[in-house]
């Protein structure tokens, strides 16, 4: 869902048509609502302050962070179309239907897997999304008037961009909500998600001793509003930063391993340019070429580098059982001064392959270096060797 009033590129970039004020609230009442031929809206108060929001502008804060969500608020079944909870044993598990096409990349943000426990576990929310279709199917208009009976929403705060009544300073017109803090819910058991499309690579080595060799994909397509997607096809996936749905709540939601496959990973050719890509709107088809564009708010998470790993000191290797001589025979100079030496686990390496490969060029970083101990090196250049050393070593 797009934000209304506001500007998008083809290029994917929004802008904005005006400057806004923003403000932060917390709902002291009940919501109440304001309703005219052409629109629906709902008031939150606090205080003696009334926020004015266009209920499409609601939906989209509280439901509507991907196309799929979308889609399901608008199919009769609603979110049994999409997953069913299975709340029978000590654990309670969120199991998306085979047929669902929410993706994968979703679940990679913690964001989004607290949004979707929230939304199937919470009655009251999930009563909510459901009655989007039912108002839909009570609409008589020729257009669709946009409405939808929202959760309780006392005591949650938002953080809400628009502009102030000219003449009224206790009347906002909300363009925009930007955050969302619902309030406090107890979910009682842990929470797991099941995706049956989730697959677990394990790496195996090629017999032959050669790895396939593939292209890279063109990281920026092109968007191209009458192209097709194709359902084999890879999604364009971009996250629209700038929203935050929060969970008041620390638990934590974890989503289940998936079925195991044993695949040998390719190597990736660096050399050649990826061929030029196209991403389209709307439902993939056997017979499109085109990549889906899957945009989405709430859940730019799953896009940060994760914090890196502690790490933790092991035994020591024969490498590092090396390098310890090295070092001693240096302590035994003079003018050399020793704080310390570990030996310390490399955090597990995240390509598929499982070997520590350079980002960047996708091959192997061994340093070598030569350490004389017969003549009298600067200090300071040993103090860099030694830096290299001990990050490098494996």
């Amino acid at each position: 869902m797009l934000v209304v009033n506001s500007h998008y590129s083809i290029e994917q970039e929004r802008t904005l048509p005006h400057k806004r004020e923003i403000i932060d609230i917390k709902i002291s009442d009940n919501f109440q609502r304001a309703s005219s031929n052409k629109s629906h809206s709902i008031i939150l108060r606090e205080g003696n302050l009334k926020a004015v929001v266009p209920c499409i502008e609601l939906a989209r804060a509280l439901f509507l962070h991907n196309v799929h969500l979308t889609r399901t608020a608008l199919r009769p079944n609603g979110l049994l179309g999409m997953a069913v909870v299975d709340d029978t044993g000590k654990e309670c598990f969120i199991r998306f239907n085979r047929s669902s096409d929410y993706p994968l990349k979703n679940l990679n943000s913690k964001d989004a897997c607290k949004h979707l426990r929230w939304l199937l576990l919470n009655p009251e929310a999930t009563r909510s999304f459901n009655s989007i279709y039912d108002k839909l199917q009570q609409d008589e208009n020729s257009g669709w008037n946009f409405n939808f009976e929202p959760p309780p929403l006392k005591s949650w705060r938002f953080k809400l961009a628009g502009e102030y009544d000219e003449s009224d300073p206790r009347l906002f017109y909300v363009e925009e909500i930007k955050i969302v803090y619902s309030s406090s819910f107890n979910y009682g058991k842990k929470v797991s998600i099941f995706h049956p499309k989730k697959i677990d690579v394990i790496p195996i080595e090629p017999s032959n001793g050669k790895r396939p060799e593939i292209n890279r994909t063109d990281p920026d397509p092109q968007l191209d509003f009458e192209a097709t997607p194709g359902s084999h096809r890879k999604r364009d996936t971009f996250s629209e930063e700038g929203f935050r749905f929060v969970c008041n709540t620390e638990d934590e939601v974890t989503v289940s391993p998936g079925k195991a496959l044993s695949r040998v990973a390719p190597n990736v050719n660096t050399t050649e340019e990826p061929k030029r890509d196209t991403s389209g709107v709307g439902h993939g088809t056997a017979t499109g070429s085109a990549q889906e564009l899957d945009w989405a708010i709430n859940r730019s998470d799953c896009d940060d580098p994760t914090r890196p790993e502690t790490p933790k000191v092991v035994a020591p290797t024969g490498n590092f059982q090396i390098f310890e001589k090295v070092i001693k025979k240096l302590m035994k100079l003079p003018d050399y001064e020793h704080k310390g030496t570990q030996c310390l686990a490399m955090p597990k390496p995240d390509n598929s392959s499982l070997i520590y490969n350079n980002k960047l060029t996708q091959e192997l970083e061994p340093f070598i270096v030569h350490i004389s101990i017969t003549g009298k090196p600067r200090l300071s250049s040993l103090r860099w060797i030694l830096a290299i050393l001990t990050t490098s070593i494996v």
